[in-house]
């Protein structure tokens, strides 16, 4: 998120935030065929890895000693944004396949292909322990931003921006996109996400702490 990129190594900066090195990289990446790369090439991490793969990369001493945190959305909701960025990226790596889907078809390829689930990326999956300090919602995204950066003593210099926003989106309300079958083929696919993330159809449940009976990660250990 750019609001830590501040707080960042040069590198991440180069990556993400300075805009010449930013457009570099950029370029590297689409005549290397490295799009799905996530910046790894640079960085040495994607920039959606897991937290295992993270720890597992720094080593059980160094993770520990560094604050965690995570964001996770509604998985009603981001599918719905999956489909529209997919379908107008033309940079996709799927969007060739996806452009001429509609939703329901978009969800069955999408399922079919086995995707991770969010549990993935935060937890490890020798036991479900949790692996990061916090988890904040993409719902209340402003208001865990502030929490960590509270928790951290950190400045605040950057306010929040939208990136990558679906132009083909029509409705701003996940639910007009869905029908019975729809509906049944996420609640199923991504049940444990909805349960242990505290989401349901209409949203993400009040009050339920997310991953409430997860072990603290710092008593886990890396496989």
């Amino acid at each position: 998120m750019d609001v830590f990129l501040p707080y960042c190594r040069l590198i991440d900066r180069m990556a993400y935030d300075y805009t010449v090195s930013r457009k570099i990289f950029g370029e590297i990446n689409r005549i290397m065929g490295w799009h799905d790369d996530g910046m790894k090439q640079f960085t040495g991490f994607h920039k959606h890895a897991k937290a295992l793969e993270a720890k597992q990369k720094l080593g059980n001493h160094i993770y520990q000693s560094y604050y965690t945190f995570a964001f996770v959305r509604n998985p009603f909701d981001f599918l719905v944004s999956l489909y529209f960025y997919v379908s107008q990226s033309r940079v996709h790596r799927d969007h060739k396949k996806v452009v001429n889907m509609d939703f329901l078809e978009f969800l069955r390829w999408h399922v079919s292909s086995k995707p991770p689930l969010q549990l993935d990326f935060v937890t490890n999956p020798s036991g479900g322990h949790r692996l990061v300090d916090y988890i904040g919602r993409f719902e209340t995204l402003a208001e865990d931003i502030a929490m960590i950066q509270k928790t951290l003593g950190l400045e605040v210099t950057r306010t929040i921006k939208h990136k990558n926003p679906s132009l083909k989106r029509n409705s701003k309300d996940y639910k007009q996109y869905y029908d019975e079958k729809s509906r049944i083929l996420v609640s199923e696919y991504f049940q444990k996400d909805l349960q242990m993330l505290g989401y349901d159809f209409d949203g993400y449940i009040a009050n339920m702490p997310i991953m409430q009976d997860a072990d603290n990660h710092r008593g886990a250990q890396t496989p």
